[in-house]
């Protein structure tokens, strides 16, 4: 299992992520966040569906659709079909 963070939309909705610091941090809605592979605007795939949608290094929301920027999954690798990550 290891060390990783968590992402939770303060409604109930949680996952792990390993895409930053991995230090057992927990991130919502509003925190700031670091670059993924340079860029402060991306979109993580989540395992338990939807995406994380982060804007010039914030977090935005955990919402239906990636914005139309880089895509990862939950470890940081590129990810080409963002409906498929999993």
């Amino acid at each position: 299992m290891g060390m990783f963070d968590t992402v939770t939309d303060n409604k109930g909705f949680d996952d792990q992520v390993k895409i930053w610091d991995s230090v057992m941090a927990t991130y919502t809605i509003g925190d700031n966040v670091p670059p993924v592979k340079g860029n402060t605007t991306y979109s993580i795939a989540m395992r338990k569906g939807g995406f994380i949608n982060v804007a010039d290094g914030v977090i935005l929301e955990w919402g239906s659709n990636p914005l139309d920027a880089p895509v990862f999954d939950k470890w940081g690798r590129t990810v080409a079909d963002p409906y498929n990550a999993y």
